[in-house]
């Protein structure tokens, strides 16, 4: 599926983007979740925070949308 397609098909299904609050409120109830996965991938707590600090970076960068979704139908 080319990559023009994938991006109509989330538009239309999302209606709105997030605000920064909202953003912050999603990854920080993933944030537990998110530092159980690296802790197992790393080995240790204070790799596993950066991992979840360079996720949350990324996420939140420049150059990037997030969309909030407005329910079924």
């Amino acid at each position: 599926m080319e990559p023009e397609v994938i991006e109509h098909r989330v538009r239309e299904r999302y209606a709105r983007t997030m605000t920064s609050a909202q953003q912050v409120d999603e990854f920080e109830a993933l944030r537990p979740h998110l530092l159980a996965v690296a802790y197992r991938l790393t080995g240790t707590f204070a790799d596993a925070e950066d991992v979840v600090q360079e996720a949350w970076l990324r996420w939140n960068g420049p150059g990037t949308t997030r969309f909030a979704t407005c329910g079924p139908g």
